[in-house]
């Protein structure tokens, strides 16, 4: 059986903290993050149900898999230890996110979308 990665995932490149990302149809993400200097990168989600609607912090502590912490209010980050431009990748879970997310972390990023509810026949 031939896989068919392309129909599974969805890459994007972000703007970090700017860009809205539908995640309609897919319940997990990497987050491949060229550090921008050495240190932990840090990395935070928001999620909102309308892509112009206020944008609140992800308050799931199961999130993330590395280095969580969980802040004010709820909200939750994580980090990585990097040295500088080292590429590092971060999976997030977003089976509890709404429809539309922002990410920000610190350095040069890009996202891919997996775990797609929808199976190509």
């Amino acid at each position: 059986m031939k896989r068919q990665l392309l129909q599974n995932v969805k890459v994007l490149p972000v703007t970090s903290g700017t860009t809205v990302i539908d995640r309609d149809g897919f319940l997990s993400a990497v987050l491949g993050v060229t550090a921008a200097a050495a240190g932990d990168i840090a990395v935070s989600v928001t999620h909102c149900d309308t892509a112009a609607g206020t944008f609140e912090a992800v308050k799931d502590d199961r999130m993330f898999g590395l280095n969580t912490t969980v802040g004010t209010g709820g909200a939750v980050s994580t980090s990585v230890t990097a040295a500088k431009d080292e590429l590092v990748n971060v999976g997030i879970d977003l089976i509890g996110c709404k429809q539309f997310v922002t990410v920000t972390a610190v350095g040069v990023f890009a996202i891919t979308l997996g775990d797609s509810d929808r199976q190509p026949v």
